[in-house]
């Protein structure tokens, strides 16, 4: 099989000669038919990353049927939660790290995402006392959450049904960035704590609630930090577990 790269060559000019039309919208469209290969649409994107600290240690010292059971029942619940908002656009799974893009129209919906993450911090101290019973590695979950307004298009390859949309901008690379920089114990560029957020995100959580007393802001970095988690489920996890 050989690459037509003569006609590649001319499919690559037509795309780039294609003007890309931006709307811009208040809340990220659930209609996937919205998007077509020479538009795009600009609105204000959530993301949250949770993202699986020390894996190469814990992969290392795991027996690979155990990691495998671990990864499962992580992956499943943190996927569950995220799926219980309306305003999920996108879940994915990244190697040990599960990703969802929001919509974040206004601030009301900033304070529902990052209690959203308050949930996923719970969970993981749940994950944790189930895996105590079943003699596992427990695990560490970093948190990382971002806004931004940010442009998303479809890319892919016209009429091949193969095609994802492409979030342009700094929410899902914040996040990401976020989630690393949890739950560890040195350097200046780093947080002990299990969550942190960006500060646009606190911005918008701060002008709408009290929730900013949840939140502390890093000595040397721009971003906010917390190891909040909701009582009602935690008071449940150590009477029932």
């Amino acid at each position: 099989m050989g690459y037509d790269y003569e006609k590649g060559k001319q499919r690559v000019e037509s795309i780039l000669d294609i003007s890309t039309s931006v709307e811009n919208v208040d809340s990220i469209p659930k209609d996937e038919s919205r998007w077509t290969y020479d538009n795009g649409i600009k609105s204000w994107v959530t993301a949250i990353f949770v993202d699986l600290r020390g894996s190469t240690e814990f992969f290392a010292k795991t027996k690979k049927e155990d990691v495998a059971r671990t990864i499962r029942a992580y992956s499943s619940e943190i996927i569950e939660i995220m799926k219980s908002s309306t305003l999920v656009r996108e879940i994915g799974v990244r190697g040990d790290c599960v990703y969802g893009v929001f919509s974040s129209p206004n601030k009301q919906t900033e304070n529902e995402l990052f209690n959203l993450c308050v949930w996923l911090n719970t969970y993981i101290k749940m994950l944790n006392k189930l895996l105590k019973k079943k003699s596992l590695n427990p695990v560490r979950a970093g948190i990382g959450m971002a806004t931004s307004e940010d442009l998303i298009i479809k890319a892919g390859k016209k009429g091949s049904g193969i095609n994802e949309k492409v979030w342009i901008g700094e929410a899902l690379a914040k996040a990401d960035y976020l989630s690393k920089v949890t739950c560890k114990n040195y350097g200046n560029e780093t947080t002990s704590s299990s969550i942190a957020i960006s500060n646009t995100s606190y911005i918008n959580i701060k002008e709408f609630s009290n929730n900013e007393e949840l939140l502390k802001k890093h000595p040397y970095q721009d971003y906010f930090t917390s190891n909040s988690i909701k009582t009602e489920m935690n008071n449940w996890i150590d009477s029932n577990i």
